[in-house]
C-alpha cells in the first residue's frame, strides 16, 4: 500500500502496516495536528450534512447515472455496484458535488467515479453516516467524511482523502 500524503490519527498513537507499506507525508499520531485535523473534520461533516438537498435520491443505486453539481440525498446507503458513476462539472472547475446518506457507501469491483467536464475529486463530498467499502479494483473519486469505518480492499483507488470521525480507515494492500 502507498499512501501520498500525511497520516493521522486521534485518538491514539498507533499506526500500523508501515511498513511495510508507504507513505510519503508526514505521520500524526495522538498530537496537536492530528486533534486538530479531527476537530476541522468533524465541522466538515457537520457542514455537508447540514445543506440542503437539490436532489433526493429515489434509489440507492447511483452506479450508472451522469449527476451534475449539488447536493444529493439518499434515505437509504448507497450503492456504485451497476455501473459507473459520472460526474459532470460542465465546464466549471469549482462545480461541487455532495452526496449525503445517514447509510453507508459501497463501490463494487472494478466500478468507478469518473469526473468529466472539468470536475474535479477535490470538489466531490461523500458524507456518509455508516462506513464505506472500496472494493478491489474499484476507482473513487472524492473526499469521505464518514462517522464509522472506512476500508479498501485490494487494489482499490482513492483519489481523495479517507476521513473517519469514530471509526478508522483500514487499507489492505
Amino acid at each position: 500500500t502507498t499512501i501520498t500524503g500525511d497520516v493521522g490519527i486521534w485518538p491514539g498513537a498507533f499506526l500500523t502496516g508501515f511498513p511495510p507499506g508507504i507513505i510519503s507525508g508526514s505521520v500524526h499520531t495522538g498530537n496537536v495536528a492530528s486533534a486538530d485535523a479531527q476537530t476541522d473534520l468533524t465541522i466538515a461533516y457537520n457542514d455537508a450534512a447540514a445543506r440542503t438537498p437539490d436532489v433526493l435520491l429515489a434509489s440507492t443505486e447511483i452506479g450508472g447515472l451522469t449527476l451534475t453539481g449539488g447536493v444529493y440525498q439518499s434515505s437509504g446507503p448507497l450503492d456504485i455496484t451497476a455501473g459507473d458513476l459520472t460526474l459532470n462539472g460542465r465546464g466549471n472547475p469549482n462545480t461541487v458535488f455532495i452526496f449525503q446518506t445517514g447509510g453507508s457507501l459501497t463501490i463494487a469491483a472494478g466500478r468507478r467515479v469518473l469526473l468529466i467536464n472539468s470536475a474535479r475529486a477535490s470538489r466531490v463530498f461523500w458524507q456518509l453516516g455508516g462506513d464505506a467499502i472500496l472494493a478491489g479494483g474499484s476507482v473513487m473519486k472524492g473526499n469521505l467524511l464518514v462517522n464509522n469505518s472506512i476500508t479498501t480492499q485490494n487494489g482499490a483507488n482513492l483519489e481523495g482523502r479517507a476521513l473517519a470521525l469514530n471509526g478508522s480507515p483500514a487499507i489492505n494492500a
